[in-house]
């Protein structure tokens, strides 16, 4: 079963919506730029991944050394636009 975060970050990203989230005291944005180019941005380091669908993006995101699915206890939704 999935928890909050991590059910409302899956619905936000296949509906296309966009998310802003901390992790670990870091600012970060989920949005796409097409139907094949969805990222996610953090605002201190300035750094971008890019993904190819939103499948790939929650599969594949990594904060700071881990994998997206190894800390959801530890993200927190600030606004789902």
């Amino acid at each position: 079963m999935l928890n909050r975060s991590k059910r409302e970050f899956f619905e936000a990203v296949k509906s296309g919506r966009e998310i802003e989230f901390n992790y670990n005291g870091k600012h970060y944005f989920e949005s796409r730029k097409g139907d094949n180019d969805w990222y996610i941005y953090c605002e201190e380091t300035k750094e971008t991944q890019h993904f190819i669908s939103s499948h790939e993006l929650l599969l594949c995101t990594i904060l700071e050394g881990n994998n997206i699915n190894d800390i959801w206890e530890d993200i927190i939704i600030d606004y789902v636009l």
